[in-house]
């Protein structure tokens, strides 16, 4: 639909609802759904995230938690690996807006330029900076990964960001350049080393290195720091709020 409000997720969460439903009704099971076929609403939201990524995109899992785990009058807290949410009360006083651009975003027909590049430069993101911090970038797959191996606090990570990454876009080159160290030996980058569990990652340097594109691993990797820290306001201000 490209709608921009999490549409392709609210598809696939509510079509598999209505797919329990239908299977609970006609089993005349008495437990409501997901538990009628043995699920619980949390195993359900990873499913969900998993099916959207044979559609060709490296969908995350948080419009799908929210979708199947949200509550009414919360906010919900989410953490991946493994998935875990908690409520955050809102402010009775509060309003909320939702609003559509009218700008549509198919996620699916430009994934490898656009959405799953976005992940990729995430990834390559992580790998730099568990470097510079000195921890195996072997057991680093998403910029999280960093924060725990190297037990830093927010914003030491965003610190970590300006002292390793260069604002200026990285090209593939560069990045095999710096990932090869004083051994000059390096794996392609699109290969397993680099891109383990990213089923596009691969397609994605390939359509990089053949446009002649660069990776913003800086702009990401800040942005997604910047984000948790403001998620963390957030929750403060509503608890005070109580």
């Amino acid at each position: 639909m490209a709608a921009g409000l999490s549409s392709s997720s609210a598809l696939v969460c509510t079509s598999a609802v209505a797919t329990m439903v239908a299977m609970c009704r006609r089993g005349r099971a008495t437990a409501e759904w997901p538990k009628c076929i043995g699920l619980d609403r949390t195993l359900l939201a990873e499913l969900c995230t998993a099916s959207e990524r044979f559609v060709g995109t490296e969908s995350g899992g948080m419009d799908q938690a929210i979708s199947v785990l949200g509550q009414a009058g919360y906010a919900k807290h989410i953490e991946f690996n493994p998935l875990r949410t908690r409520n955050v009360s809102l402010p009775k006083s509060a309003s909320w807006i939702v609003t559509h651009t009218l700008v549509e975003s198919h996620k699916q027909r430009t994934a490898a330029t656009n959405y799953n590049k976005r992940v990729v430069e995430c990834r390559l993101a992580a790998i730099l900076l568990a470097r510079a911090a000195g921890k195996d970038d072997v057991r680093v797959k998403t910029l999280y990964d960093v924060q725990r191996e190297t037990g830093k606090p927010l914003p030491e990570m965003i610190e970590l960001v300006f002292q390793t990454l260069h604002k200026e876009p990285y090209t593939i080159d560069e990045l095999e350049k710096l990932l090869a160290g004083e051994t000059g030996d390096v794996a392609p980058l699109g290969s397993d080393e680099y891109m383990y569990g990213l089923r596009q990652g691969a397609r994605v340097i390939d359509e990089t290195r053949k446009q002649q594109g660069t990776l913003l691993l800086y702009q990401r990797s800040l942005h997604c720091y910047t984000e948790a820290m403001r998620v963390a306001d957030f929750q403060r201000v509503c608890s005070r709020a109580q």
